[in-house]
């Protein structure tokens, strides 16, 4: 059976997954935390080369430099067998930057980000939040995330929240509002080929 690696899978590993996080501490369910295996996606996964049908990562990449990206999406298509595909979401650069333009969706954003957070209720703060709070180290807007990937060797797709031409990779997304989620993330799927 082909293997499906789920990377940073913090608290929602999905079922039949492997789920794998770099800090286990956070996960304070222990049921959870026992079913996720630690992973420091900067370093070589342990999986052998072509072993791996389908990676999937959720909002992990900004937490992660930008040499630590390219290191870890090189070690996804090393493990990836051919025709494999890595589905990768992330905060997307270009609309946070438009969050000054008071969108309807985009208002949305910022009203469930600082109730989420606790902070101010405008555009500045929130915008400074999905750079600063949370860990995040590098914030992509869509043609540099494509670039990066197609330089490690992979053939990239952007798809749109919840879909994909493969079942595994339907409906993953964990993140709620399906609008709000798709005004924040970049999802892009890539192939190896």
């Amino acid at each position: 059976m082909d293997i499906m690696l789920n990377l940073g899978c913090g608290p929602k590993p999905i079922p039949n997954w492997l789920n794998t996080d770099g800090d286990l501490s956070y996960i304070k369910n222990a049921n959870i935390r026992n079913s996720v295996t630690e992973l420091d996606v900067t370093k070589t996964f342990p999986q052998q080369s072509g072993s791996v049908a389908f990676i999937y990562s959720e909002h992990m990449i900004e937490h992660l430099t930008t040499i630590e990206a390219r290191n870890m999406l090189e070690e996804c298509h090393r493990v990836l067998h051919k025709d494999g595909v890595l589905r990768l979401s992330t905060p997307n650069l270009s609309n946070l930057v438009k969050l000054h333009e008071h969108s309807i969706i985009g208002d949305e954003f910022i009203s469930l980000v600082s109730k989420k957070c606790g902070i101010k209720n405008d555009w500045s703060t929130v915008l400074n939040a999905m750079f600063y709070n949370w860990g995040h180290k590098y914030l992509y807007t869509t043609s540099e995330l494509m670039a990066l990937c197609q330089s490690v060797g992979f053939s990239v797709t952007p798809v749109l929240y919840h879909q994909s031409a493969y079942k595994e990779l339907q409906n993953l997304e964990a993140r709620g509002d399906a609008a709000i989620s798709a005004f924040e993330s970049i999802i892009l799927e890539c192939t190896k080929l």
